[in-house]
């Protein structure tokens, strides 16, 4: 479930850090998702494929976020 105040809450940089990771977790569960949709026909192959697109370039940036913190916390 989402909720904003999540997001804006986060000052230091390793609870930051945790709430990505949570949030790249919540990804992959979404993949898995997606094709359990895909398994039972609520959606064709196409939307599939360009939702997992999607979600993978929001992995990429987050991880790249991850990285770009872990740089602060050493």
């Amino acid at each position: 479930m989402y909720c904003e105040d999540d997001c804006f809450g986060r000052y230091h940089n390793q609870e930051n850090i945790q709430f990505c990771r949570i949030a790249r977790g919540s990804l992959s569960e979404l993949i898995d998702q997606i094709d359990v949709c895909l398994d039972k026909n609520y959606i064709i192959e196409v939307d599939a494929q360009r939702y997992n697109n999607e979600i993978n370039e929001v992995m990429r940036v987050l991880n790249g976020y991850i990285n770009y913190l872990n740089k602060f916390n050493k």
